[in-house]
C-alpha cells in the first residue's frame, strides 16, 4: 500500500492479511508450492513507555539453518512468513531500543504484539550508533547540538588523530603547536580546553592534574566514532562540561574473524604500521589492535629574523609512539559485559617558540604513558528496569626534561604519576511518567610528582603527592510525549547532579532540554539549558610557587536554541542552525604576586554567544558527499574592573568555516577510487589580551586532500592512498611563533580480510 495513500483507503485486518498472503503466493512459485506448511505470523511493535508503534524495527526468526526476516512499517507492523511450523527463535532489534529475544512455539498463524523497552544509553554517557544510520537521525531528536563523525568518514577525510577530526566540528578551534607530535588543545564554543572534558565509552579520560588530554597521542585508528556535544551539560557529562563534551567509543569486537594490517610512509621521516585482529573464541568477542607511529618532525619554515625572512627547520620536533587496544566482550540474551584495555607510550621532543630564528627549548623531551582500563556491566532485569555498572582504572605517566633550563645545574628532569580509578552504576526504569535513571559514582585520585606543595600563610610546604576522593549522585528523567494525532512530538529531559570533592567542596548541576516536532515535516527545534562547574586542576592548587587551595570552582550558564531540518526533495541532506550564549564566572586565572612567582586566583568572567551553521548533502549510494561547518561568535573578557574588559579571547577567532567535497567513482566491479577535499578557514584572532594591533594573528586558510583505490572482494579488502596536508603551501600559525608545517604527503596501503560468521 502507498503510504501517502493511507488516509483515503481502509482494508479490514484479515482482508489485508489475506489479500497479502494471496499476492506473495501468486508471485512467488517457491512459496505457493509450500502454502500448505507455511506459517504466516502478523506482528505489531509497540514502545513499551508510550504505546507507540515502532518503525524500522529488524525482526528476524531463526530455525536451524534458515533464517526469515522482516521490517516494520510506519504502523510498526510486519509480516512473517515461516516456511514450515515448529520451534523458532525471535530476535527484535532497533536502534534506540533493548534487544528483545525469545523462543515461540509456532504451530498456526498467529498475531503478535511486542514491546521494546527503550535504551536511550548502553554505556555511561555514550549512545552507541547501528551501522548505517545518518548523522542527522541522531542529532534531530537530541536536545543539545550534536555533531557525529564516524569510522566512515575518517576514512575519507585527511585526518589522522581526534584533533584532526575536531578541526571540522562546529564551535570548534583546535589549537595546533605545530607538527605530528606538536601539542593539540581544543576550545569548544569560546572556553578553554578544561573546561569541555573528553570521555572515552561515558567515563572521563581527562587527569586530574592538568584537566586536559593531548589530543595528538589519539589516534582514529582506534575508535569507532566521535561524538560532540556542544553546550554546557556537567548533570550528564560531569564536572568541566562548560562549553560541551567530546565522547569517544572505542571500537567494539564483532563475532566475526578479522584480520587487517595497513601501513604508510611521509615527508619529514613519516612512517606507521597497524594491525587488528578480531575474533569469538567460544562466547567470548575479543579484539587486539596496535599501532606505532614515528616522524623526525623536522619541516621546513620560514621566520623573520631582524628583518629578514630566513628558512630553517624545525629541530627537535621528532615523535615516536606505540598504541594498543584490547576490548572482550561476552553477550548473553539480556545483558552483557565489556573489558577494554587501552595503552599508549610516547617520546617527543618539545620545541618552545621560534623568537628571532633561535627556537627556544631546542633540548626539551617529553615522555607519556597511558593505561586504561574500563570495565561495563549491562543487564537487563525485566521489560521495565535496567542496571548499568561500570569501574575505571587508569595511570598516567609524564616525564619532562630540559638540561638548558639552569634552575639546578644538570637542568630540570620532572616526573609525575597519576593514578585514578571508580566505580560506578546505573539504575534505570520505566515508569508511566517516563524513563528515570538514578546513577552514583565513588572514586579517588592520587598525584605524586617534583613540583607539589600544599599553599600556607608563610609559603610552601612540599609534599610527595596530594590526594583527592569524590562522590557524585546523578537523577534524570526523559519522556516522549505525542499528540492524539500525531502531529507534534515533544522529547522532554531534565536532571541534577551533586557532587562532593574532598578539596574543593559541593556542587549542584541541573539541566533541562526539549526538542519537539511541531508538525508532520521533518523539522525539530530544541532548547537546552544548564548550569555548570569546574572543579580546580592538581596543578591550579598544589603546583610549588603557584598553586592556591582557596579557588572555588569555575561555574557558568550555558543556553542554546536550535532547529535541525532534513531536506527529502534534496536526498538525504540537513541543515541545522544553534544559537548560543555561554557566560563563566570565577574563572580561574594567574595572577602576579611578586615580580617573581604568580599565583591562581578567581577573578575572571568570560562571555561568548554566537550561532552555528552545520549542513550535510549525500548522494545516491553515497557516491559525491559534501559537508559544511560555519561559526561566527564573539567570546570576550567580562571580568569587572580589568582593563581588558570587551576585549576578544587570545587565539579565539569570531568565524570558522569547514567544508569538506568527496567523491567516490565505481572503475570496475568491485574496484572504486575516491578523492576527498577539505578547506578550514579560520579568521583574525589576537595572541595578547589588549587586543594591540601588534598582537594581532592573521587569518588563514588551508586545503587538505586524499585519493584512495579500493578494491573489495567477497572476503578481501584492499585499500592505497595517498594524503596531501596543505598542498599549496600555505605559512601560517595557529599559535604565536609557532611555525606550522607546509606541504606534507604521506601514503599508505592497508589490507583487510573477513572471515565468515
Amino acid at each position: 500500500m502507498n503510504p501517502m495513500n493511507e488516509d483515503r483507503i481502509q482494508l479490514r485486518p484479515r482482508m489485508a492479511k489475506r489479500l497479502l498472503l494471496a499476492t506473495l503466493l501468486l508471485c512467488c512459485p517457491a512459496v505457493k508450492a509450500s502454502a500448505q506448511q507455511a506459517v504466516v505470523v502478523q506482528l505489531q511493535i509497540l514502545d513499551a513507555v508510550n504505546g507507540e508503534p515502532v518503525a524500522r524495527a529488524m525482526i528476524t526468526a531463526r530455525r536451524d539453518s534458515i533464517s526469515v526476516r522482516a521490517l516494520t512499517n510506519e504502523q510498526g507492523r510486519a509480516l512473517l512468513i515461516l516456511p514450515a511450523a515448529g520451534r523458532w527463535q525471535v530476535v527484535v532489534r532497533r536502534y534506540g531500543y533493548l534487544a528483545y529475544r525469545a523462543v515461540r512455539i509456532v504451530e498456526t498463524a498467529a498475531d503478535w504484539r511486542i514491546r521494546l523497552q527503550p535504551s536511550f544509553m548502553t554505556t555511561p554517557d555514550i549512545v552507541v550508533l547501528a551501522d548505517g544510520l545518518s548523522p542527522q537521525e541522531e542529532a534531530r531528536t537530541s536536545t543539545q547540538a550534536l555533531t557525529l563523525l564516524s569510522q566512515k568518514e575518517f576514512r575519507r577525510m585527511a585526518v589522522r588523530d581526534v584533533g584532526d577530526a575536531l578541526a571540522f566540528v562546529p564551535g570548534m578551534m583546535v589549537k595546533n603547536y605545530g607538527g605530528l607530535g606538536g601539542l593539540k588543545t581544543l576550545s569548544l564554543r569560546g572556553g578553554l580546553a578544561t573546561q569541555t572534558p573528553i570521555l572515552i565509552n561515558g567515563v572521563r579520560f581527562d587527569n586530574f592534574q592538568t584537566g586536559t588530554t593531548d589530543l595528538s597521542l589519539l589516534s582514529l585508528a582506534h575508535f569507532s566514532e566521535v561524538r560532540v556535544l556542544r553546550g554546557g551539560n556537567a548533570a550528564l557529562h560531569g564536572a568541566d562540561a562548560l562549553t560541551g563534551a567530546v565522547q569517544l567509543t572505542t571500537l567494539s569486537p564483532s563475532a566475526r574473524h578479522v584480520f587487517s594490517w595497513r601501513s604508510g610512509l611521509g615527508a619529514f621521516g613519516y612512517w606507521e604500521n597497524g594491525i587488528r585482529w578480531q575474533a569469538q573464541p567460544g562466547k567470548w568477542r575479543m579484539l587486539m589492535s596496535l599501532l606505532q607511529v614515528r616522524s623526525r618532525g623536522d619541516y621546513p619554515f620560514r621566520q623573520q629574523e631582524f628583518g629578514q625572512m630566513i628558512a630553517r627547520r624545525r629541530d627537535n620536533a621528532d615523535f615516536q609512539q606505540l598504541q594498543g587496544l584490547f576490548a572482550a566482550e561476552r553477550p548473553w540474551p539480556r545483558g552483557r559485559f565489556q573489558l577494554v584495555l587501552f595503552a599508549q607510550e610516547s617520546q617527543r621532543g618539545v620545541p618552545g617558540p621560534v623568537l628571532q630564528g633561535r627556537p627556544l627549548n631546542a633540548s626539551a623531551r617529553q615522555d607519556d604513558a597511558d593505561g586504561l582500563l574500563l570495565v561495563t556491566l549491562h543487564q537487563q532485569l525485566s521489560s521495565r528496569f535496567v542496571l548499568q555498572a561500570w569501574g575505571k582504572l587508569r595511570r598516567s605517566d609524564l616525564r619532562y626534561r630540559d638540561p638548558e633550563l639552569r634552575i639546578r645545574p644538570e637542568g630540570i628532569d620532572n616526573r609525575y604519576r597519576n593514578v585514578d580509578g571508580l566505580l560506578g552504576g546505573e539504575w534505570r526504569w520505566i515508569s508511566g511518567a517516563g524513563l528515570w535513571r538514578l546513577r552514583l559514582e565513588a572514586g579517588a585520585a592520587v598525584l605524586s610528582g617534583d613540583q607539589l606543595a600544599i599553599p600556607t600563610d608563610r609559603g610552601y610546604r612540599r609534599v610527595p603527592r596530594v590526594r583527592r576522593d569524590f562522590q557524585t549522585g546523578v537523577l534524570m528523567w526523559e519522556n516522549t510525549i505525542r499528540s492524539s494525532r500525531m502531529v507534534a512530538v515533544w522529547r522532554l529531559q531534565a536532571g541534577v547532579r551533586y557532587s562532593r570533592y574532598s578539596d574543593v567542596g559541593r556542587a549542584w548541576s541541573p539541566f533541562m532540554g526539549i526538542n519537539v516536532r511541531p508538525w508532520r515535516v521533518p523539522v525539530h527545534f530544541r532548547m537546552h539549558l544548564s548550569r555548570n562547574y569546574r572543579v580546580p586542576t592538581f596543578s591550579e592548587q598544589y603546583y610549588l610557587n603557584y598553586g592556591n587551595l582557596r579557588i572555588q570552582p569555575e561555574d557558568g550558564v550555558s543556553v542554546e536554541i536550535g532547529a535541525h531540518a532534513a531536506l527529502p526533495w534534496l536526498g538525504r541532506a540537513f541543515v541545522d542552525l544553534s544559537l548560543f550564549a555561554i557566560r563563566l564566572r570565577n574563572q580561574i586565572v594567574a595572577v602576579p604576586r611578586s615580580p617573581v612567582f604568580w599565583s591562581t586566583q578567581n577573578i575572571g568572567r568570560t562571555r561568548n554567544h554566537g550561532l552555528e551553521l552545520a549542513a550535510e548533502w549525500r548522494g545516491p549510494g553515497d557516491h559525491l558527499w559534501l559537508k559544511l561547518a560555519y561559526t561566527l561568535q564573539n567570546p570576550r573578557d567580562d571580568t569587572p574592573g580589568s582593563r581588558t574588559r570587551g576585549k576578544l579571547l587570545i587565539y579565539l577567532p569570531q568565524e570558522i568555516l569547514s567544508a569538506t567535497v568527496a567523491a567516490q567513482v565505481a572503475l570496475l566491479p568491485g574496484l572504486n577510487t575516491l578523492l576527498n577535499v577539505s578547506v578550514r578557514r579560520v579568521s583574525y584572532r589576537y595572541h595578547l589580551p589588549e587586543n594591540d594591533i601588534e598582537s594581532l594573528l592573521p587569518g588563514y586558510t588551508v586545503m587538505d586532500g586524499k585519493w584512495s583505490l579500493v578494491w573489495r572482494t567477497r572476503q578481501l579488502h584492499w585499500d592505497v592512498h595517498l594524503v596531501v596536508e596543505n598542498p599549496t603551501n600555505v605559512r601560517y600559525e595557529v599559535i604565536k611563533n609557532y611555525p606550522m608545517p607546509g606541504r606534507f604527503w604521506r601514503a599508505g596501503i592497508g589490507l583487510k580480510w573477513a572471515g565468515r560468521r
